[in-house]
């Protein structure tokens, strides 16, 4: 489990209404990961997650991340690593973090020129 000196940013749903709360919460994790003496190279590792997308993480960078469920599902995966509470780090995160919409991922009205006739 992660330490008494490691600070956890919890956002609350007054705060949620900038990227401040994503980086808190890579930040956290980087702090985590660093208090552990774990390197990138290593968490990637043991998470299976790339380094590239470990480093999106850290710099809070969510815009970047594939949408919802596997966003929660690599920071579960490394919260659960580096010794954070993956419930309090998935909680913590921005409201539109990995959303589809943001992302510019989610399906948008066709118009009827691009629908298929049959």
């Amino acid at each position: 489990m992660i330490d008494d000196n490691t600070r956890l940013a919890v956002a609350t749903p007054e705060s949620r209404e900038g990227s401040r709360e994503g980086v808190d919460v890579g930040h956290a994790l980087r702090q985590a990961r660093e208090s552990r003496g774990m390197s990138l190279e290593e968490l990637s590792l043991r998470t299976k997650i790339p380094e590239p997308r470990l480093r999106q993480i850290e710099q809070g960078n969510f815009a970047a991340l594939p949408p919802g469920i596997y966003t929660r599902g690599i920071l579960r995966a490394v919260a659960r690593e580096v010794g954070c509470d993956p419930v309090r780090i998935v909680a913590s995160l921005p409201q539109d973090a990995g959303d589809e919409r943001v992302a510019g991922i989610a399906g948008s009205p066709r118009s009827d020129s691009q629908r298929d006739p049959h």
